[in-house]
């Protein structure tokens, strides 16, 4: 389980949404929220880890959050702007 000790906003980015530390280890995350309607996709994925490389200090991981998950979406880290990040998929309830 992830517990954050903060979590806000992060303005000027389009793929990724929040940002904030794990109470645990006090590492940076980033989160990245799913659409509303409709499936969380992989040029999204790959989008937002793009995002993440640009960002200083870089953050430990990304989340991403999704009520549906495209099967296509895991295989981002096989595409362009995902070869520093290594991907771990968990399916959780909320």
């Amino acid at each position: 389980m992830l517990k954050f000790a903060s979590l806000e906003t992060l303005p000027d980015t389009r793929y990724l949404h929040a940002t904030g530390t794990l109470a645990d280890t006090n590492e940076r995350v980033v989160v990245s929220f799913g659409p509303a309607h409709g499936a969380l996709e992989q040029r999204q994925v790959e989008m937002a880890m793009r995002e993440a490389d640009e960002l200083f200090p870089r953050p430990k991981m990304i989340v991403f959050t999704a009520f549906v998950l495209d099967p296509e979406a895991p295989r981002a880290g096989s595409g362009a702007g995902a070869a520093t990040w290594s991907t771990k998929w968990r399916k959780c309830r909320m």
